[in-house]
């Protein structure tokens, strides 16, 4: 299934879309992710499975530096029941690459303060940089990594009363992260799109050719010149418009709790309160897990502020936004988790299962598919997005030429503006590749006839039904539903 913005990431990489301010994410998809629909299909769950492996060896790995064993199992298994942590990391979005890299980030800047008296240990604070830095340029908000990620390198050594060590460690650090931070917008924009031609071409998409004999200004629709630029971003977050306190703090309250569900969003608060306390007592580690947890929340928070003059934001976009903050969740829940006895442990995990299970059947299917209109056009009306026997208006076409086999099939309609179009639409339908069909907008019957067409296909979405009206009593209906309709018309 497909939750909010994920076709949108889909339809970049797979039309060579310059998606400006995520450099990282988009050339990394370039190299490794093929544009072709059904090949992208196959690889995904390699996709994910290295991601989200990247993510949670790091994530291991920080808890094997800080915690025991008994421990890290309960929070590892506890993390089954967050259910943002479940669905989105089988998402093609932004957050599972950034909460991997930032959480790689995050086990190397712990090894620095256990294990780092090596001669490769001023490596460190370098890598840690890159790998903030390629997170900010995976998502926005990660940016407060890049931003306040010295900190642990220059109180870890200054603690060991060598403050011109620190400092060094920390200007390692900053270098690249200043250098990255500053790097000239413009020139970054021009960049991408160059090496992505040359690694892929500048069309991967193969357009079915347009019929030649028809000449009117509405021809068909190919995909021609530069590369088209899509989602405008920035290595910066974008201030609200009006700010509103009260409001960011809802988004960031209802965004973890569906999200992480409330048992856990308990426990990540008691942690955090006995964190604090333990800063205040000056216990070991205290501040090494402090900090980074503080800015994973504040990368939630930091999209929270964005987003805080929006009063009607979608609950669904709110919850996709705690997954950034999943670093957190690993830094913290151990320390409850570590003073729960056996037997109230599995009450614990018996309620976090409970409460995910309520929360996933049915809240989730209807959250999810809370930001499903608007943007896209044909997902509209009551039908169940996240069922297994939904198909979307293309694939139903698919399915019907497969049954109907023909040299080419001509289908008229109103294209969609902006951002999507008929022609994207369809090649990202899986199992296209050996069907012929040509794409027009709206083209009369008289049209059509005096190129010698007899037959052809009329998709409508629902703004455009009206236009069933021009084809007379020809028009035999193949589907038809609130949100498209689809007819075969034939000219007499």
């Amino acid at each position: 299934f497909f939750v909010p913005d994920e076709w949108g990431y889909a339809y970049v990489h797979l039309g060579n879309i310059n998606y400006q301010g995520r450099y990282f994410f988009q050339l990394f998809n370039s190299f490794v992710l093929p544009r072709n629909t059904d090949q992208l299909i196959i690889i995904m769950p390699f996709y994910f499975i290295f991601w989200i492996s990247i993510g949670i060896l790091s994530a291991y790995g920080t808890m094997k530096l800080l915690y025991d064993n008994q421990t890290i199992t309960k929070t590892l298994l506890l993390s089954l029941t967050l259910p943002v942590f479940l669905l989105f990391s089988v998402a093609m979005l932004s957050e599972l690459p950034a909460f991997a890299l930032s959480m790689l980030g995050i086990y190397l800047t712990v090894w620095f303060w256990k294990r780092g008296n090596t001669p490769i240990r001023y490596l460190v604070p370098f890598l840690v940089a890159l790998l903030f830095v390629a997170a900010d340029f995976t998502r926005a908000n990660f940016i407060i990594f890049q931003l306040l990620g010295f900190i642990p390198f220059l109180v870890s050594e200054s603690k060991k009363t060598n403050i011109a060590q620190g400092l060094l460690a920390s200007l390692i650090f900053i270098g690249p992260a200043v250098f990255f931070m500053f790097f000239p917008y413009d020139v970054a924009s021009a960049i991408i799109p160059t090496i992505q031609i040359a690694l892929v071409g500048s069309h991967p998409i193969a357009v079915s050719p347009p019929i030649t004999t028809i000449t009117t200004a509405a021809s068909a629709t190919t995909i021609g010149g530069s590369p088209p630029i899509g989602p405008q971003g920035s290595i910066f977050p974008e201030a609200p418009e009006t700010f509103n306190p009260t409001n960011m703090i809802w988004v960031f309250v209802k965004g973890m709790a569906a999200g992480w569900n409330p048992v856990i969003l308990l426990v990540i608060a008691s942690s955090f309160f006995l964190l604090f306390y333990k800063m205040l007592r000056k216990e070991k580690d205290s501040f090494l897990v402090f900090w980074p947890a503080l800015l994973a929340l504040g990368t939630f928070a930091g999209a929270a502020f964005v987003y805080s003059s929006v009063t009607s934001l979608q609950l669904s976009t709110a919850l996709r936004y705690s997954y950034d903050a999943l670093p957190a969740y690993f830094l913290l829940a151990p320390i409850v988790l570590s003073r729960i006895k056996k037997g109230k442990w599995y009450g614990l995990i018996i309620a976090g299962l409970v409460v995910s299970g309520l929360l996933i059947v049915p809240f989730y299917q209807g959250t999810l598919q809370s930001g499903l209109g608007g943007s896209y056009p044909y997902l509209s009306g009551n039908q169940s997005f996240l069922t297994l026997d939904y198909r979307t208006p293309y694939a139903q076409m698919r399915d019907y030429f497969h049954a109907n086999p023909a040299s080419q099939y001509i289908v008229v309609g109103e294209p969609k503006k902006g951002y999507f179009n008929m022609t994207y639409d369809w090649k990202f339908t899986p199992a296209v590749s050996d069907l012929n069909v040509v794409f027009y907008p709206y083209l009369s019957e008289s049209q059509l006839k005096a190129n010698g067409v007899t037959s052809f296909y009329l998709y409508l979405e629902p703004e455009n039904f009206g236009l069933m009206q021009n084809y007379g009593s020809n028009v035999s209906t193949i589907y038809e539903s609130p949100s498209f309709y689809f007819a075969k018309v034939t000219i007499s």
